[in-house]
Parts: structure tokens; C-alpha cells; sequence
């Protein structure tokens, strides 16, 4: 799945099932989210500047992918995340400064 495409599909309708029951969500959604663990999804291309709106976001993990090019500098616009795992995916460059010298 290509990650352009799966943050669209997060930007209109969310279904999904838990432990606890079946949930179904509509609009945006994903700016609201805490955690989101998109790891081993077979996730393509490369990481959209876009996820800098995950504005509650705290950890996000994406993880044994195959995403490509490098680490947008606008993920510095996570404010509260704890922790981001981009491991085992074709990423390149340098980690940006941004990313760095956020406080832990």
C-alpha cells in the first residue's frame, strides 16, 4: 500500500475492530490519535511531510516497511512524540536537526 493512499483514507472514514467492539470514525480522525503502529504493513514510497499533522501523536511506529528517500524535516512539528521507529525500512540521508533536538 503506498503511504500517500493511507493517509488519505485515514483523512475520511476509519474502521476498526478491538477487543472491545467494532468502531467507525469519519473526518480527521488521525490528528486526534496517540499511538499508531503501521508496522510490517508492506507500506511503500516515501513519508509524507503530511504526518507532521498528527498533532496528539505520541508514538508512532513504521517499522519493517519499505519506505523510501529520507526523513521529512517537518516530523520536528511532533511535539509530544516519545517515540518513533523507522527501522528496517530503504530510508537515506541524515536524521534532520529537528528530529535530534527534540526532548525526550
Amino acid at each position: 500500500m503506498d503511504s500517500y493512499y493511507l493517509v488519505s483514507y485515514l483523512e475520511e472514514v476509519i474502521e476498526f475492530t478491538t477487543k472491545s467492539g467494532f468502531y467507525s470514525y469519519k473526518g480527521n480522525t488521525i490528528s486526534y490519535m496517540i499511538g499508531i503502529d503501521l508496522s510490517c504493513n508492506n507500506l511503500t514510497g516515501h513519508i509524507l511531510p503530511k504526518l507532521r499533522n498528527l498533532s496528539e501523536i505520541h508514538s508512532l511506529n513504521l517499522s519493517h516497511n519499505k519506505l523510501i528517500r529520507v526523513i521529512p524535516s517537518s516530523f520536528s512539528k511532533l511535539q509530544y512524540i516519545d517515540s518513533l521507529d523507522l527501522s528496517y525500512n530503504n530510508l537515506s540521508g541524515k536524521i534532520p536537526n529537528q528530529l535530534v533536538e527534540l526532548n525526550s
